[in-house]
């Protein structure tokens, strides 16, 4: 997630990042591109930091079916 950043410049840097990142996966989407998956031990990590930093609830749950699903298949 992306935190608050007070540089006009870095907002937009991250929103074209963001644009140019979407556009691409449409368009390997469109030509039957199957979508990259997510990597397991990058969701773990995630899941640790998000522990480690007491950060419950929502994002916690979204975390953790990720990792579960992942790791069943």
């Amino acid at each position: 997630m992306a935190d608050v950043n007070a540089r006009i410049g870095t907002v937009v840097l991250l929103a074209l990042l963001v644009r140019g990142l979407a556009a691409t996966l449409r368009a390997e989407a469109a030509a039957g591109v199957p979508a990259p998956g997510p990597h397991a031990g990058r969701l773990r990590e995630a899941h640790l930091l998000a522990a480690a930093h007491r950060r419950h609830g929502r994002l916690s749950r979204v975390v953790d079916s990720l990792v579960d699903s992942v790791a069943a298949g």
